[in-house]
């Protein structure tokens, strides 16, 4: 089999998706470009990268990306036109691969809807992604949608298809170095934009005794407010390091043992249709998760004990944080070694393919 995957660097683990289609033998060519969120100028193929000029506005992004991947595709001698699938990851590549579809007569267009695009009104550019989006999920061969809820909100309005599956995220466990947890060493990595109360985190460890601390790993739209309330805050034990890669990472965490990943949802219908990517990221360092139960992974992390669940944040999370029983890190990281075998992206992509 031969697959074509255009997604973009860092967002809807597009990398672990890749590995996950090599592992089940695929000859896999990929397209991943840039996100406005990180800060790197390049598309990134499977023979190596190709430079471009960095767009400054969404717009821009949207559309210069899509004409600058349609020629690299159509232009470069490093693709071919006789994929047997060609997975868009996201309504844009979805939108790209539709487009090109006269091209490869022979692949089939699975959209991978990661995310539904609510919209306030018809002048945001959500609304713009949303009449995209569901053309994809109307036009597309077959769909996968990460959370069951994506495909209730399009059936609710009246967007039925047949060949339409629930496929989460996939798990990649990285190799971490062996250390000693500590229990008052936490970190929240992620995009720092609303809805992931990172104000509220600040907040928190700015009155928590000061050998608990925080460590943030990120960048997006909440990064210089943060910045900010961390330096009107005056305190020493929160940590900001802006945008790191995969080993600088995990250097953080194995320096600083750190024990907890963190991810606060606040309640918005975004959360109800995603499947937390940070979650996974977490569990595939190795680190029990302290988070809300809003969300899709919330009943597997109950289940599986792979951490711990916070039913009100916004009462006293200090006291909740001080309260945190320290013997059970090192059970709920067994518990996580157990679930990452058993729902690596080799095993979801496998039990996806099948439906096809």
């Amino acid at each position: 089999m031969k697959t074509l995957v255009l997604g973009r660097q860092y967002i809807a683990k597009s990398e672990d998706i890749i590995k996950g289609f090599q592992d089940l033998g695929h000859t896999v060519h990929y397209l991943l470009f840039p996100s406005l969120q990180y800060p790197q100028n390049y598309y990134s193929t499977h023979t190596g990268n190709i430079d471009i000029s960095v767009y400054k506005s969404k717009l821009s992004y949207y559309w210069g990306h899509y004409n600058k991947v349609k020629k690299i595709l159509l232009n470069s001698k490093q693709f071919d036109t006789d994929y047997d699938y060609i997975l868009a990851i996201d309504w844009l590549e979805a939108s790209i691969a539709l487009s090109l579809k006269r091209y490869y007569p022979k692949a089939k267009i699975i959209y991978y809807a990661y995310d539904y695009y609510f919209y306030n009104n018809i002048f945001s550019s959500r609304y713009l992604i949303n009449r995209i989006e569901k053309l994809a999920y109307i036009r597309a061969d077959i769909v996968w949608a990460v959370n069951k809820q994506i495909i209730q909100e399009h059936q609710n309005k009246n967007l039925n298809r047949v060949q339409v599956f629930t496929v989460p995220l996939g798990i990649k466990s990285k190799n971490l170095p062996e250390y000693e947890p500590n229990p008052k060493q936490f970190l929240f990595m992620g995009n720092f934009k609303e809805g992931h109360n990172l104000r509220l985190l600040v907040k928190t460890f700015a009155k928590l005794p000061a050998d608990y601390h925080l460590h943030l790993i990120g960048q997006g739209n909440l990064y210089a407010e943060i910045q900010q309330l961390i330096l009107d805050s005056q305190v020493n034990n929160i940590t900001l390091y802006g945008f790191q890669t995969e080993q600088e990472t995990i250097d953080i965490i194995s320096k600083n043992q750190i024990s907890y990943g963190l991810a606060l949802y606040e309640n918005t219908p975004e959360i109800l249709c995603a499947d937390p990517g940070k979650i996974k990221d977490y569990l595939s360092l190795n680190l029990p998760v302290i988070t809300t139960d809003n969300h899709s992974m919330s009943r597997d992390i109950q289940d599986y004990n792979l951490g711990i669940i916070l039913e009100n944040i916004n009462s006293e999370l200090d006291k909740q944080i001080i309260n945190l029983n320290s013997q059970d890190v090192e059970f709920i990281k067994s518990n996580i070694q157990n679930y990452i075998q058993n729902h690596s992206y080799k095993i979801s992509l496998d039990k996806a393919l099948d439906t096809i």
